[in-house]
């Protein structure tokens, strides 16, 4: 029979031992008393320290495990097997949100809380590491605690992955919208500009402003471009 211990900690303290400014003095411990472990993630708060509690680990022969759940999702398993198969050609561009699930932390941002669950999920589709990896964020709430973050991976093979991580992407919110066609209503409004000489919603300055945005992003997109597969 197998005994098994649970030291509960924070949110999830019923489920899985997790405490974010400890990580990984908890695991260590427990490896070094001879004990399988099975925790929370991340594993650390830096690859020196998830590197550390893999080969204490492997030097005491134990077995380490980390709750990377949605890896044991049947629909994630489905979605690898089709990856494997084939059935889905070529894997080219993966894409993710996650968004307003779960606690706010204020001792860990979006990227460490949220996106560790989809990192893990797009490193099993895809097989293999990112060689490049980006992520802008915002902090709304708590200054330095980045609450929105978007991330982006590039992979030797081509494939390419984004994470839209957040917080506070709230509720869904359906107001009532009148059903008419707005290509009637662009019309309509053009001509009623012309008539009363008025500037147009999206005039030449508005549409000016417009071209001026995209000619930025475009200047940014051909300085960090690659070819896929190249």
């Amino acid at each position: 029979m197998t005994t098994v211990g649970v030291v509960g900690l924070g949110y999830w303290g019923p489920n899985l031992a997790r405490n974010f400014d400890r990580l990984p003095d908890a695991e260590l411990s427990w490896l070094c008393a001879g004990k399988h472990c099975f925790v929370e993630k991340p594993l650390g708060r830096s690859e020196q320290e998830a590197e550390a509690v893999v080969e204490a680990a492997r030097a005491a022969q134990r077995v380490l495990m980390v709750g990377h759940l949605l890896e044991y999702h049947p629909g994630v398993e489905r979605l690898a097997e089709l990856v494997r198969s084939g059935e889905l050609g070529d894997l080219r561009y993966i894409y993710s949100n996650r968004l307003n699930l779960g606690k706010h932390r204020q001792d860990e941002n979006a990227l460490w809380s949220l996106g560790a669950h989809d990192v893990s999920v797009i490193l099993r589709l895809a097989g293999e590491e990112p060689y490049e990896c980006t992520a802008v964020g915002e902090s709304y709430v708590k200054r330095g605690v980045e609450d929105v973050v978007f991330a982006f991976m590039r992979f030797e093979s081509g494939l390419t992955a984004h994470m839209h991580l957040s917080w506070l992407s709230g509720d869904v919110f359906s107001p009532r919208v009148p059903n008419e066609e707005p290509l009637r209503i662009e019309c309509t409004h053009f001509l009623d500009c012309v008539r009363d000489g008025a500037e147009p919603r999206s005039g030449g300055e508005s549409a000016l402003r417009v071209v001026r945005v995209l000619e930025r992003l475009q200047r940014s997109l051909v300085e960090s471009s690659h070819v896929a597969g190249g």
